[in-house]
């Protein structure tokens, strides 16, 4: 009796879980709005690229570095202000510092949306090729004057 192929399985290098873990439980009592805002932020768009790197298949290497690199600095960043947001006592480089981070949390942010679509993009180039060929062939065939062109 032959038995079934097993299909072979996508090996994830996806930190995550992890990561988003790490971030909430650093998150957690820290008394800028911004920042905690942020971070709810960074830990939504982790999920999400999470979710389209599950279904996808394939290892992209954009998120190997943001697993090997930036996550792990990031979280280091966290942790060293949670250290100091902690201290009684908060001077003008405190206040610096933090400006810096929710700069830098906005940059996280914004380059995971980037991350995000680029995930995405094959997706969009063929969901367009679609669109085109569907609206050629409406045309072709006398059903419609012209393709629908997008616009207000």
């Amino acid at each position: 009796m032959k038995q079934p192929e097993k299909k072979e399985e996508k090996k994830s290098f996806s930190d995550a879980g992890k990561f988003i873990d790490q971030i909430n439980t650093l998150n957690q009592g820290l008394a800028n709005e911004e920042v905690t805002n942020g971070l709810y932020q960074t830990c939504d768009l982790l999920k999400q690229i999470d979710i389209v790197d599950q279904e996808d298949g394939k290892v992209d290497p954009k998120l190997n570095k943001l697993y090997e690199y930036y996550l792990p600095i990031l979280t280091g960043i966290l942790e060293d202000y949670k250290r100091l947001s902690d201290s009684p006592i908060q001077g003008d480089d405190f206040k610096k510092t933090e400006i810096q981070l929710v700069k830098t949390i906005k940059l996280i942010n914004e380059a995971l949306k980037t991350i995000y679509n680029s995930l995405h993009e094959s997706d969009y180039m063929n969901l367009n090729a679609d669109i085109n060929t569907l609206q050629s062939l409406l045309k072709q065939d006398g059903l419609v004057e012209a393709p629908f062109k997008g616009g207000k």
